[in-house]
């Protein structure tokens, strides 16, 4: 019975060490994301896949990364920023369909991004996507951050 107690205690205590990076990236492993992968006309640093990596970014700056899906689907782009330095005025965030021809905007313009940020420094923009395939997603800002970025898929239909 003590050493039940005990290894409880031990486990309540290693999960109160867990920062909040370490609960953003829950096990996912880290990608360069510095790959050249085609997508449409243009080229993506990684294939973002739900629970299974992350990457290391910062703002000012351009990323690109691809995000499959089944079908219809809600993508998630999760921020965590590590530091926030200047919040900048232009900062947006763009999925693509497959193919590249029609594609949706999250644009942020002379708004302050870290007001958008929660008090656990995280940051998300959801879009629905409608066709099966590679969706290519691009992020810009002017701000000065350092982030981890993820991305997590909702499928709409079975």
């Amino acid at each position: 019975m003590k050493r039940a107690i005990a290894f409880t205690l031990l486990a309540v205590c290693a999960a109160c060490s867990l920062s909040s990076e370490d609960g953003f990236i829950q096990g996912a492993r880290k990608d360069p994301c510095d790959n050249s992968i085609p997508v449409c006309s243009y080229t993506a640093g990684c294939r973002m896949t739900e629970g299974e990596n992350y990457f290391e970014g910062a703002f000012p700056g351009f990323h690109s990364f691809v995000v499959p899906t089944a079908g219809e689907a809600d993508i998630s782009i999760i921020f965590y920023f590590r530091s926030q330095e200047a919040p900048g005025s232009d900062t947006e965030v763009v999925w693509f369909e497959p193919g590249c021809r029609d594609y949706y905007t999250h644009y942020l313009p002379g708004i302050d991004l870290f007001r958008q940020v929660g008090n656990d420094r995280l940051w998300t923009v959801t879009q629905t996507v409608f066709n099966e395939g590679d969706h290519m997603v691009t992020t810009r800002s002017d701000a000065t951050a350092e982030f981890l970025l993820k991305a997590e898929i909702k499928p709409l239909k079975p």
